[in-house]
């Protein structure tokens, strides 16, 4: 399959990919390496939150801000069939609070 690399501007063959669950802490966490010349887009998020206190997860492409999540106490979040957003470095991640464990799933260009 391929797709439009807006980071390219080129149309280019992709992969399907999916992080590892990670503990996401207050401090930038890498959620998934992106490999220089390469783009990654972002289809799935699945994050657990074990507090017992609502946390707010903020997604990050390098340095910038990317989306914000809320997580509710005690549960899973799982969002899909996202559009729009894509990386061109690390998928990072941190949140409010310690507790939150995240993975992301998408498209990676070959």
């Amino acid at each position: 399959m391929k797709v439009w690399d807006p980071v390219t501007r080129e149309l280019r063959d992709v992969t399907e990919i999916r992080s590892d669950l990670v503990d996401v802490g207050t401090s930038d966490t890498t959620i998934l390496s992106v490999p220089s010349g390469h783009t990654f887009f972002l289809r799935t998020i699945n994050a657990y939150n074990s507090s017992t206190s609502d946390i707010t997860v903020t997604i990050v492409d390098g340095t910038t801000d990317v989306m914000t999540i809320v997580v509710p106490a005690g549960s899973e979040k799982t969002i899909t069939n996202i559009e729009g957003y894509y990386f061109s470095g690390n998928v990072v991640a941190r949140a409010s609070a310690t507790g939150v464990k995240l993975s992301v799933g998408g498209l990676r260009t070959i």
